[in-house]
């Protein structure tokens, strides 16, 4: 008899999206830090996904193991950066959105309306939460397209 096939599934993929009200605006250095330390830290704990920062909101989705994924969540939300944490998403799903991003920012003023509606209170309109994830998503999706075309030389 040979061996058994592996009948093992694949672990989903837990997804967490959350809002936030910046403590202070940060100054591009000081956001770059962020960023470099959250790559570094997410790489080792097999995280990915994406920060988006419009000057006085983060929202961000991140993708990892479940345990990892909340424990991070907790000290996201006790980060003195960070008023008014909220949890707006939580799945999971069969793959990674941002496989290749340890965490990718998106500068992104344009959000700012939705991420303070979405920072406050609950939206009146339901589909406000999955709208904004997707918007992100695509922002995301976008930007990498875009790195793609000018590494490659293509306009």
């Amino acid at each position: 008899m040979g061996t058994p096939p592996n009948t093992a599934r694949p672990v989903p993929i837990s997804i967490l999206f959350y809002v936030s009200r910046a403590a202070r605006p940060l100054a591009v250095p000081e956001l770059r830090r962020l960023l470099g330390g959250a790559q570094v830290a997410n790489r080792r704990a097999n995280i990915t996904g994406v920060l988006a920062y419009t000057g006085q909101y983060f929202a961000q989705i991140l993708e990892g193991p479940e345990a990892v994924i909340d424990a991070l969540a907790e000290r996201i939300a006790a980060d003195h950066r960070h008023i008014d944490f909220r949890l707006l998403h939580r799945a999971r799903q069969p793959v990674r959105d941002f496989p290749e991003w340890s965490m990718e920012l998106i500068e992104s003023p344009q959000l700012e309306t939705e991420l303070a509606a979405l920072s406050t209170t609950a939206p009146d309109d339901a589909d406000a939460v999955p709208r904004t994830l997707d918007r992100i998503k695509r922002e995301a999706q976008w930007r990498t397209v875009s790195e793609q075309q000018g590494s490659t030389g293509v306009a």
